[in-house]
This record gives C-alpha cells, sequence and structure tokens, in this order.
C-alpha cells in the first residue's frame, strides 16, 4: 500500500494507474480480515480473548486501516490533479500521453467535472477558469511557442506563427497560455 504513495511522490505529475498494486493491496486486506473476523465471532467478549489475541487483533485492525488510508490518498491525490490540470489548461483536453496514465474512471472524472464547470459558466455567463489571479493589464504581449496558424480574436483575426510576438486581449489567448502554446511576456 506504501508503494502506492511512493509511487505519486517519484513522478512529476501523475504516474501510470496502477490497478495492479491496488488490487494487491485489496487481496491483502482481505487476507487479514478473515482471521480478523473469525476471531472476532469466536471471541465476541473482550474478557474471552487472550493478551496474545487482543494484540493480533489491535494489528490486524490497524494493517487493514493503513492499507485502506494509503489507496484512498492515491485515489484522492489522482482526482485532485485530473481537476487541477482543468482549471490550468482552460479545458480537459489533455494530451495523449497523460490520458494514457489515467483508468476509465479518471478519464470519465474529467469528462464530467468538464461537463458541470461548463454548463455553471454557461449558466452564469462568464468563464471564471480565465484568469486564476487578477490581471494587471487587458492586453499583453505573447510570444508563440508552437504554429498555430490564424486565430479568431475579439479584435479581428491574427496569425500565431512560431516565434512571433503579439500584443493581444489576455482573454482571447488565456487559454493557449496555460496550453503551452504561448508564452506570456513579462515586461
Amino acid at each position: 500500500a506504501v508503494e502506492l504513495i511512493r509511487e505519486l511522490q517519484r513522478d512529476s505529475w501523475l504516474p501510470s494507474y496502477n490497478s495492479a498494486c491496488i488490487n494487491e493491496v485489496v487481496k491483502e486486506t482481505s487476507e487479514i480480515y478473515g482471521p480478523f473476523e473469525k476471531l472476532m465471532v469466536e471471541k465476541k467478549e473482550e474478557g474471552d480473548r487472550t493478551h496474545e489475541e487482543t494484540l493480533q487483533l489491535k494489528t490486524q485492525w490497524a494493517c487493514m486501516q493503513r492499507n485502506k488510508r494509503c489507496v484512498m490518498a492515491y485515489l484522492k491525490h489522482r482526482a485532485e490533479e485530473v481537476m487541477r490540470m482543468r482549471w490550468e489548461c482552460g479545458t480537459s483536453v489533455m494530451q495523449q500521453e497523460q490520458q494514457d496514465r489515467l483508468s476509465a474512471q479518471e478519464l470519465e472524472l474529467a469528462n464530467n467535472y468538464d461537463r458541470l464547470l461548463g454548463e455553471y459558466m454557461q449558466e452564469i455567463g462568464e468563464d471564471i477558469s480565465m484568469d486564476m489571479e487578477p490581471p494587471r493589464a487587458t492586453h499583453i504581449t505573447v510570444r508563440v511557442l508552437k504554429d498555430l496558424g490564424e486565430i479568431a480574436t475579439m479584435d479581428g483575426s491574427i496569425r500565431l506563427d512560431r516565434n512571433s510576438e503579439h500584443y493581444v486581449r489576455r482573454y482571447d489567448v488565456q487559454h493557449l497560455i496555460r496550453q503551452g502554446y504561448l508564452e506570456h511576456m513579462s515586461k
């Protein structure tokens, strides 16, 4: 179970979903639970148990709880990373490499979270994911990191060729900055 937590610490984003390790932890916990339950049923009253049996029960209980906490921490961290990515990128569209690291349930979480957030923003008429910090200016200078071709902005269309710089409305390009296509040039 602790190996799941170590995996999260070793990787820069998320390691590939480790269903084999999770299944192993579930199996180990089930193997611990069998003797635990048998002893609990046989000796319901604490006075019926020897000191060793009481220690055995406490140890087995602690092991099962540790396994549960490790798996829950692993799953919670992964879910939070999926949702954090939605806020940072401005969309749930992920690169294939990132999608390959997620389980089917995590991909479903990403899509459902994106849909719910999109519905909410549409309902209030505001894109709350645009600026994670209050903007200092409405227009910014950006450098193009990857060729994007022509895009439509509030001020008309512009051609975004690699290494070109543009002075544009922040709102028009914020999502492209978060996705890594543009770089905000600070003054």
